[in-house]
């Protein structure tokens, strides 16, 4: 996911993309998320299967 924030931030920094920006948020709250989840193995599998949705949206993006 790391990779693909920072592809992001730098079309944001570069260009000023709205569609980055958004994007960018989007990767904030996936964070956020995990971040609040208890169990440190359970927040790996969420994050894993949230990534594979979120990942999947961004390659057409790309």
């Amino acid at each position: 996911m790391a990779h693909a924030r920072r592809k992001f931030f730098d079309l944001h920094a570069t260009n000023q993309s709205t569609l980055a920006q958004t994007e960018l948020e989007q990767i904030g709250k996936l964070y956020d998320f995990a971040g609040s989840l208890r169990s440190g193995q359970r927040a790996a599998n969420v994050m894993s299967l949230i990534q594979s949705a979120k990942l999947g949206q961004a390659d057409t993006l790309l």
